[in-house]
């Protein structure tokens, strides 16, 4: 994030990278710390979250 704020290329980059959505993939989750405190189902949550994100990291193996 610094780097994002601080240097000028870094920003330009992401920019060009956002304006073409096929060449990004926004995956996670997040959560905003008071909810993961109240919620007593959390572990689940993040453990479904984690199966999901290590599925979706294995179909992208096959593009490098």
């Amino acid at each position: 994030m610094q780097d994002y704020l601080e240097d000028v290329a870094v920003r330009e980059h992401f920019e060009e990278l956002l304006e073409n959505p096929k060449k990004w993939l926004r995956i996670g989750r997040i959560i905003r710390k008071e909810d993961a405190v109240k919620c007593v189902a959390m572990e689940e949550i993040v453990s479904k979250s984690m199966m999901e994100l290590a599925y979706l990291y294995s179909k992208t193996e096959s593009f490098e």
